[in-house]
């Protein structure tokens, strides 16, 4: 059979997950279907060991320090050959037959850059497909609540979005490589709304598919990180690459006052809270312990797709999908 995929999984203390994400894969690897590119961002639970042991078919990368998602993606991406590259979380899964109807779907609509499934999480919640982040929204959303958000339910035909959490993600090689792919100035978080959004300024489409479905637990990370978190993101990455994104594409003046602000609006919903004794959600509290007009180390510095990452390996074992 044809290599259709590679699929990229980076990981960081994943060992309780891992092995979920890959068996799904196996039979693909042997198959020709799929290749499978693990990049370890120097977990120290023994991620990497696990997969050298269990999964010899992997083409396993041992980060010699924790690069971020976004660069790691980036050098995963670059070993592979395949028309598309299945970006594919340490928390999440996806079988041939489903994996399939993403790579049929990509081959008859050469506009889509990015097409995501229908994603169920351990509780049965869903994947939801969102408006781009901009400072109006992200005011509103102070204000009002989150809104713009679509769920993608199982058996839904495929539609256009704006943007898609990046767990499980199709992309066409093509499209990531003249975009230059992730933007590695996000650590983690925000490098797939960035992406989607130049994708769709260069005329590149973003679409779901509810046709196929994935298994996505979600979070698994942050959950075991032992950090502050925002909506199961770890509030000084998702702050801080939020507002690079905002300079990035809104500019420096927009993307203050957008910060600026969200806190004066969650402070008098505080305040009204008190006043009027409704239940305390501490939203301003927890804005502000959290980053505030700052981006993320290192930011501004793009790492390229199609350069090389001299950071990123200690060591990296390729075998033979036949093994």
């Amino acid at each position: 059979m044809s290599l259709r995929a590679t699929t990229v999984t980076v990981t960081y203390r994943s060992k309780s997950t891992i092995e979920g994400a890959l068996l799904p894969l196996e039979s693909m690897a042997h198959s020709g279907v799929a290749e499978c590119v693990v990049v370890d961002n120097s977990s120290d639970d023994a991620t990497a060991d696990v997969v050298e042991a269990k999964f010899p078919w992997v083409h396993l990368v041992r980060g010699e320090e924790n690069v971020g998602f976004a660069r790691a993606c980036n050098h995963g991406a670059r070993l592979g050959a395949a028309p598309m590259i299945l970006f594919l979380n340490p928390d999440a899964s996806i079988d041939e037959k489903n994996l399939g109807i993403l790579c049929d779907f990509m081959e008859e609509h050469p506009r889509a850059a990015v097409v995501s499934p229908a994603q169920c999480g351990d509780a049965g919640e869903l994947q939801q497909s969102r408006q781009f982040p901009t400072p109006f929204r992200i005011l509103r959303a102070a204000t009002l609540g989150t809104r713009g958000s679509v769920v993608i339910t199982p058996g839904d035909a495929p539609r256009q979005v704006e943007w898609v959490c990046g767990a499980v993600w199709l992309v066409r090689r093509e499209a990531f490589e003249e975009l230059g792919g992730f933007d590695s100035s996000f650590f983690m978080y925000f490098e797939e709304t960035d992406f989607c959004l130049r994708a769709h300024k260069s005329g590149w489409e973003t679409w779901v598919c509810g046709l196929s479905l994935a298994r996505h637990s979600g979070a698994a990370s942050a959950d075991l990180c032992g950090k502050r978190v925002v909506n199961r993101c770890i509030t000084k990455y998702f702050y801080e690459s939020r507002f690079y994104y905002l300079l990035k594409h809104y500019g420096r003046v927009q993307a203050a006052m957008a910060e600026i602000g969200e806190i004066v609006i969650l402070t008098l919903r505080a305040a009204t809270e008190v006043v009027f004794r409704r239940e305390r959600r501490n939203f301003i509290g927890q804005r502000l312990k959290s980053p505030v007009l700052k981006v993320p180390a290192g930011a501004g510095v793009h790492d390229d797709v199609g350069a090389e990452s001299p950071r990123i390996l200690k060591a990296t074992r390729k075998v033979d999908s036949d093994a």
